[in-house]
């Protein structure tokens, strides 16, 4: 099994980005997330509890209409997490989250046309976020920040910082870190946390960023390797060996580009939403509806990267969809 980096088209990604005035997620987007007003320590933790409940959803039939507007699997999921803290903020205090039960999820139900709810395995998401909430009120506070000051407002340090306590914890002991980097971001983000050392901080991989890097050839593999990612189902370990080459890989990119890890995850994550998914591939498919990349990216209709995309517009790219692993709570 060969994992290996690209650096000839890392860079030239690298550089591509460099001339782009990428714009910041600050995570305002009121149909998911709360704003400041209702104090650091309840956004704080809803995004906590929302980040450590997502995972598995790419692959579920989760899926409906809230407000008759259609939403699939994670958005689904934050859009009705984001009404439930419309209607009682106070459910995502710690102590609230360390007794939550099945009537939580179930009151999901009540927001609109729910598909696939028995898909999401509510009992083990429960379990895993109410031991999560229990642990941090015992040994920090009634915050998810309190981890941060705990932490001395750094990311890492020699094992106290705030991604190594959190590597603690059910669902963000992630050796790649996944969670752990993307609630940092969010935190950081929205102005409820600094960290000193922000800047070496690495780029959150989950499951969904795969395809893209596989497609456009920033990572190579081995024959053998690529037929498992075309069945779609990895070990552990092989799932580790790809999120971490694609973490250096695209903290390579960010320095080719002179721009810190956050802002290329920015831009990737918009890349992967709309241009190249999991399921839909502009260069194949030639969609592009109501893009929000073309604020700041002049492409006509047509993929921006595919003269450095190694399988752009062939068979092969189309072949490859996310890959997870049994048991996968991680993303």
């Amino acid at each position: 099994m060969r994992v290996m980096l690209d650096l000839n088209r890392g860079f030239a990604f690298g550089w591509l980005l460099s001339s782009l005035d990428i714009p910041q997620n600050y995570y305002s987007n009121t149909e998911f997330y709360p704003d400041l007003s209702y104090g650091h320590d309840l956004v704080s933790n809803y995004l906590f509890f929302m980040i450590l409940m997502d995972y598995s959803f790419s692959g579920s039939i989760f899926y409906g209409y809230v407000d008759g507007k259609y939403y699939y699997g994670s958005r689904l999921f934050w859009r009705l997490g984001k009404l439930i803290f419309d209607e009682d903020p106070e459910l995502f205090s710690l102590e609230s989250i360390s007794n939550l039960d099945r009537s939580f999820f179930e009151r999901m139900l009540n927001f609109g046309e729910i598909y696939g709810f028995e898909t999401i395995d509510v009992d083990y998401r429960i379990k895993m976020v109410r031991d999560v909430a229990k642990r941090i009120t015992s040994e920090y506070g009634n915050s998810i920040l309190d981890v941060v000051y705990a932490s001395s407002n750094y990311l890492y340090r020699n094992g106290s910082g705030f991604i190594e306590r959190l590597k603690k914890f059910m669902g963000f002991d992630d050796p790649v870190e996944y969670k752990a980097l993307l609630l940092a971001k969010m935190l950081f983000r929205k102005g409820v946390a600094s960290f000193y050392d922000f800047d070496n901080i690495h780029f959150p991989v989950n499951g969904s960023i795969l395809p893209f890097i596989l497609r456009c050839g920033l990572i190579y593999l081995d024959d053998e390797f690529m037929n498992k990612i075309m069945q779609s189902q990895l070990t552990f370990s092989e799932d580790y060996a790809l999120r971490i080459r694609t973490r250096e890989c695209l903290d390579f990119v960010s320095k080719v580009s002179g721009r810190e890890s956050m802002i290329i995850h920015d831009f990737l994550d918009l890349f992967t939403s709309y241009c190249c998914t999991p399921q839909n591939i502009n260069c194949v498919t030639h969609y592009c509806n109501g893009c929000p990349l073309s604020s700041f990216l002049s492409c006509g209709g047509e993929c921006s990267l595919r003269r450095i995309c190694r399988y752009g517009g062939s068979d092969l790219a189309s072949k490859i969809r996310e890959p997870s692993f049994k048991g996968n709570v991680y993303y």
